[in-house]
């Protein structure tokens, strides 16, 4: 498989860093090793009669770090049977042999360990993936197993069957509600990287556990994190990983999962800075326990060294999850889609994808749909955003296909959440159903952790804010049944911290100043600057939908406040003016975006009172005094 080309390239960087050790033991240790779960002994293969000895024990490294002593039961000069701990799942674990205070890694490409029960039971003829549901050593009947084709679900005795040609490489279960799937470090569980072509029959099961009640719960959605090792990117993620860490402990006797957007590693950075899905995973299980953290596949999770979509996402369906799947919490079904198609892929970083969902995504989702009410409100993911804001209040599609998908979705209530954009909007089909015929679907652009790319505190200590001004932060969801409300966190702020006042009298000054503005690209910034009236204002509200309600009063006189599209001027003097200094075409600027509002005040020196309202009767006042000073240190003080 392709991935093995990375797992190689990342094996030379960590087994150089390996500490030489005394003793001499040389395992067999394969790709994929089956353990029945009756008995939990691993077989391994003993290399040139090299074999432990007694007192010696074999350690298991799990992707959450952890290790896992394990007995040696018994030892001869061409195999050891090993006694694997309770506690240890399904999954990915690096071996060691331990003699006294020394361990030795037998090799760094990991070993999948794959538990299975002993059935009574022979597969259909034609059936090449097969494998048993169960809870406890309890089957589970009636759960959906797909290979992302075939879909199908498991019998009384919690047994499936597909005739699969296994194209997709994979099968996963679609967990069901009330039940989670094992996890290892932050990583569910749920599919299962096939190994045999596809006129062998090959067996994949799947334990569950109980989940307890999910009639409320919170999931915490982590837009695009870009993670690279560069730009002093896991320093700052340290910033994040201590608010998402603090939220946790604050709900800690309640239930609460994550789910990517897509974009956590940055593919030009596997071979660059050495940073790939292995140092992905570390690091996040490094900085969060606990928590089960369902992932989105972005376009910089494919591997821009393979030439066909397929072969760029074999990495990623190795390493994280399947790049289309579903799943189940209390009375919710979430479906995450992969709409990056690198179909053009030819081996160069030119990384010729394009956004679309394919034919095949959409029959599966006919197929996982049909196990699923109407009844039953829908979350789906996918990378890229499916429509964007092209007026201001009006939305386009962002790429051709996606009125097959709502053809797909009609009949259900569906939130859409996205990445991609580094922004936060949000776009409301039933404002425009004359056009579409659409008024079940709502999405939310869900901003970035990364903010911009991690650049923006870079440059300025202390200013995270996206291209669109938003902060670099995470989406709250909060489900109670089929109740769901969302609202956006800012890191290192408070839950109340919700927009941006800007004093555009300030602005002017500061925009009109040299920072860049030499350079000719950077005239829009200045000219668009210049264009507002004397004494206007500019709020920023980023997580602005056509329910949310924004009053400004001054002396006691509401003002009229006009929607419009805007440049974000405190990003513009924190990131885009600073890389103007040093380039005339810098890759990150600041972003044309739809969630700012004009007001016109009477004065330079009046005080507005401003009020925000969302949806949920969440209310964030600012009274903003002026002048208000424009500089970064103005705005990293601000709650």
């Amino acid at each position: 498989m392709f991935f093995i080309l990375l797992a190689g390239f990342i094996s030379c960087q960590k087994e150089s860093a390996e500490t030489p050790v005394a003793f001499d033991v040389q395992l067999d240790i394969p790709e994929s090793a089956e353990v029945p779960i009756d008995t939990r002994i691993l077989e391994l293969g003993v290399i040139g009669g090299k074999a432990p000895i007694e007192g010696d024990k074999v350690i298991l490294q799990s992707n959450d770090g952890r290790l896992w002593p394990c007995d040696i039961a018994e030892i001869s000069t061409s195999s050891i049977s090993v006694l694997l701990q309770n506690g240890i799942v399904q999954g990915d674990y690096r071996v060691y042999v331990k003699r006294g205070q020394e361990k030795k890694l037998m090799k760094y490409s990991s070993m999948f360990i794959k538990f299975y029960e002993r059935l009574d039971f022979t597969p259909d003829e034609g059936v090449t993936v097969y494998g048993k549901v169960s809870c406890d050593g309890k089957p589970l009947s009636g759960v959906v197993v797909s290979d992302g084709v075939l879909v199908t679900v498991t019998d009384e005795k919690g047994i499936y069957q597909l005739k699969s040609h296994k194209e997709r490489k994979t099968v996963f279960v679609s967990v069901p509600s009330g039940y989670e799937p094992e996890c290892q470090g932050i990583l569910p569980q749920l599919w299962y990287v096939l190994k045999e072509n596809e006129k062998v029959c090959e067996r994949a099961d799947f334990r569950l556990v109980e989940a307890g009640d999910q009639t409320n719960y919170k999931l915490l959605v982590l837009g695009d994190m870009h993670l690279a090792n560069r730009t002093g990117d896991i320093v700052q993620f340290e910033d994040f990983a201590k608010d998402m860490n603090s939220y946790l402990v604050r709900h800690r006797d309640e239930k609460v999962y994550a789910l990517t957007l897509g974009d956590m590693t940055w593919d030009i950075y596997w071979y660059e800075d050495k940073f790939a899905f292995p140092e992905y995973l570390d690091l996040m299980n490094s900085k969060f326990k606990d928590i089960c953290v369902y992932h989105t596949m972005g376009n910089h999770d494919n591997d821009f060294r393979g030439v066909n979509d397929f072969l760029a996402e074999d990495p990623y369906i190795h390493y994280i999850a399947p790049n289309y799947y579903s799943f189940n919490i209390g009375e919710v079904h979430y479906v995450v889609l992969d709409n990056i198609d690198c179909s053009l892929y030819d081996g160069t970083t030119s990384r010729q994808y394009f956004v679309s969902l394919t034919d095949g995504q959409l029959e599966w989702l006919k197929k996982d749909l049909q196990h699923v009410s109407k009844d039953t409100p829908v979350i789906l993911t996918t990378h890229a955003p499916v429509t964007r804001p092209s007026s201001p209040d009006g939305f386009r599609y962002n790429y051709s296909g996606a009125d097959k998908l709502f053809e797909i979705l009609n009949g259900y209530k569906v939130d859409i959440i996205t990445g991609h954009t580094h922004k936060v909007f949000n776009v409301d089909m039933a404002a425009e159903k004359e056009l579409t015929g659409v008024d079940n679907v709502f999405e939310h652009n869900g901003g970035a952790v990364c903010a911009t790319w991690w650049w923006s505190a870079h440059m300025t200590p202390g200013i995270h804010i996206s291209v669109d001004g938003s902060h670099g932060g995470y989406g709250i969801w909060e489900i109670a049944g089929k109740d769901i409300k969302w609202f956006y966190k800012a890191t290192g702020k408070s839950e109340s911290h919700q927009f941006h006042a800007y004093d555009l009298n300030e602005v002017k000054k500061t925009i009109n100043m040299p920072l860049g503005s030499n350079k000719p690209k950077f005239e829009k910034y200045v000219q668009n600057a210049s264009a507002y009236p004397s004494n206007a204002v500019l709020l920023n509200v980023w997580n602005y939908n056509p329910s949310w309600k924004i009053t400004v009063t001054e002396n006691g006189k509401v003002l009229p406040v006009k929607k419009r599209f805007d440049y974000d001027p405190l990003h513009i003097i924190a990131l885009t003016a600073k890389r103007f200094e040093i380039s005339d075409n810098p890759m990150f600027t600041t972003s044309w975006s739809d969630h700012f509002f004009e007001v016109q005040a009477g004065s330079s020196d009046s005080t507005l009172e401003i009020v925000v309202e969302d949806e949920f009767g969440h209310v964030f006042k600012e009274t903003m005094t002026r002048p208000k000073s424009f500089t970064a240190e103005t705005y990293k003080q601000e709650l």
